[in-house]
């Protein structure tokens, strides 16, 4: 979706560099976005809507009230999105339903007192913030526990280590470093450790999903059919085969950022895509994102089962 805001043009541009790369699916980058929209939501054309909110949390009822009050603090929002460099967030600011359900399960913690006064203003944020992250996670391919538990633990122990050892490009897909963080990993105690990977084979698929020079490539074996050895080359292309069977509008998305023609003699354009299946270019960012992720989990998972049996024998 590009939309034009004055003063957000660079922001947007650097939020959407690399091409086919999703903003939401990088957190850093999600993390800008998601303060953008919370700044809109108290800004100067929204302040009052926001207090409203605040007021009905404070006594919702039967939540009828409540609900229209979120609805029209939203919807007074999402206009001035683009502006905020945020404009990559509007799709997600759909479900008021379960904004409001969030609203009034805080309502119980007393965090919203009903008057527009600091306590209450953070608080509101942060229950934004909540709903922001939530809806990310729904959107985005994968596992939400996998993702979460790469950005809120995993990327920044391996960003640490990758700066205390000074690695360079790609090297952080290397097995020594994938070594240091598990080593790193099981160091954790036991309740924050939760959810975390602790076999190198299942840290190893965290990197081949989420990281994205792991990634980039996984990608870069699947991009290079006519330049592989024969025998990968048929592995290869009996991965996309399998994902066009099952889902031919993202093998044929994933498809378009292929130099030489996989499923035709000639390259399929991006323009040909977006004619064909009637979608905007960011639709087709999306498709391709999903397309990815469900490749790089099939190489991931085929080179486990490889390294299991191996290890086996």
């Amino acid at each position: 979706m590009l939309l034009k805001g004055p003063g957000s043009h660079q922001e947007r541009r650097a939020l959407r560099k690399g091409e086919g790369m999703d903003p939401l699916s990088d957190y850093p980058k999600w993390k800008h976005i998601r303060s953008r929209v919370v700044a809109a939501a108290f800004g100067s054309f929204s302040v009052d809507d926001a207090a409203a909110v605040i007021q009905a949390a404070a006594h919702p009822g039967d939540g009828t009230l409540l609900r229209e009050k979120v609805d029209k603090w939203i919807s007074g929002i999402v206009p001035h999105l683009c502006a905020y460099g945020a404009d990559d967030a509007i799709g997600l600011l759909g479900d008021i339903d379960r904004l409001t359900e969030l609203l009034s399960a805080d309502r119980e913690r007393g965090a919203l007192s009903g008057h527009m006064d600091f306590t209450a203003r953070q608080a509101l944020g942060q229950i934004l913030k909540s709903y922001l992250d939530k809806q990310r996670l729904r959107v985005l391919p994968g596992k939400p526990h996998r993702r979460r538990g790469w950005e809120m633990k995993i990327a920044l122990l391996s960003s640490k280590l990758a700066d205390k050892h000074k690695l360079g490009p790609g090297e952080a897909c290397e097995d020594d470093h994938i070594e240091r963080v598990l080593e790193r990993i099981k160091q954790i105690d036991d309740a924050s450790r939760h959810n975390l990977p602790t076999t190198m084979v299942t840290l190893e698929s965290y990197f081949r999903e989420f990281c994205p020079d792991c990634r980039e490539r996984n990608l870069n074996d699947m991009g290079e059919l006519v330049h592989a050895s024969p025998h990968f080359s048929a592995r290869a292309k009996a991965i996309l085969r399998r994902l066009y069977v099952e889902h031919p509008e993202l093998a044929l998305a994933l498809a378009t950022t292929v130099k030489r023609g996989v499923f035709t003699d000639v390259p399929y354009r991006q323009k040909d895509y977006m004619a064909e299946f009637a979608v905007t270019r960011a639709q087709l960012r999306a498709r391709i994102e999903q397309a990815r992720a469900i490749v790089c989990q099939t190489i991931a998972m085929e080179k486990v089962i490889t390294s299991v049996s191996k290890n086996s024998r």
